[in-house]
């Protein structure tokens, strides 16, 4: 049986609120319209053809939900890749993900997603460690473009596409990393945070891969633990990824804006300015990797 850690202050205090906003907040669509992801149609990438079907599916403001997502990762998974960066709004910064991505062609992107698959097949933590480091810099795996808070999507749809992965895999970027954080803290285990925020380091002082693989795991193995305890009877297979919804909180705009729905909770506000108040206490200055 995995490890029951206790559950966190504030997951107790707000466990009402994280079944009924987490529910609402799994099933909402999220997504961002074709002009937003830097290319246009017929660009001469290897793969352009699998944003522009993606597009045709789900129309130009490119909406859609989790279960979409799942299904595409299902049918055709490098479809299900560009599928999972679009709903979750991969950023256009110095570097293009999708035009980095799509010079691959999609029998490439298919076999490094079969690889993930494959490793994340079977249950307990070291197979959500090997597919992580498999997707990581330097894996056999690696998805060009794609850095960890997006290669974790792709596992998160691997695993609800296949039902493969124990525990669920969740998503692990730079708000659901703070929450932890803060979640770890309150449970009076602070020296678990130092494995995901850059303070763990191999003997040339780079950042330990490993570590951070298993810090991923532990994540995931917590977040099933803890959304068990907060739906109790009513746990399902889908409760964690609906805590981690919880948790990452409404994104409306202005993005930390209370929601309604949790009546005027927003706990991505609340977690991040406790994030904040830990760092300030700590003796080190805590740098998340994104």
């Amino acid at each position: 049986m995995p490890e029951v850690k206790a559950l966190p202050s504030y997951l107790y205090d707000h466990r009402k609120e994280a079944v009924r906003c987490g529910e609402a907040w799994l099933h909402t669509s999220h997504g961002m319209p074709r002009s937003r992801t830097g290319l246009q149609a017929g660009d001469d990438l290897a793969s352009a053809h699998l944003l522009d079907e993606y597009y045709e599916r789900v129309g130009e403001a490119g909406t859609t939900d989790r279960a979409n997502v799942a299904a595409m990762m299902k049918e055709r998974p490098a479809l299900g890749v560009v599928a999972s960066m679009v709903w979750g709004l991969a950023p256009i910064q110095r570097r293009n993900p999708f035009r980095a991505l799509l010079r691959l062609d999609e029998f490439e992107i298919e076999r490094r997603v079969d690889r993930a698959l494959t490793l994340m097949d079977g249950d307990g933590s070291d197979h959500l460690d090997a597919a992580h480091r498999a997707m990581g810099a330097g894996g056999d795996a690696k998805l060009p473009g794609l850095g960890e808070a997006f290669y974790t999507k792709v596992l998160h749809f691997l695993g609800i596409a296949h039902e493969v992965g124990v525990p669920r895999p969740l998503i692990f970027d730079q708000h659901t990393k703070r929450a932890y954080y803060v979640l770890l803290r309150e449970t009076g285990d602070a020296a678990e945070t130092g494995r995901f925020t850059g303070r763990v380091s191999d003997p040339n002082g780079s950042p330990f891969p490993a570590a951070r693989a298993g810090s991923y795991a532990a994540y995931c193995g917590d977040m099933n633990s803890w959304a068990r305890q907060v739906w109790g009877t009513q746990a399902s297979d889908d409760s964690a990824s609906a805590l981690e919804a919880f948790v990452f909180g409404y994104s409306g705009d202005p993005r930390y804006q209370p929601s309604d729905l949790c009546g005027g909770l927003n706990p991505r506000a609340d977690l991040e300015h406790r994030f904040t108040r830990y760092r300030e206490q700590a003796a080190d200055p805590l740098r998340l990797h994104a």
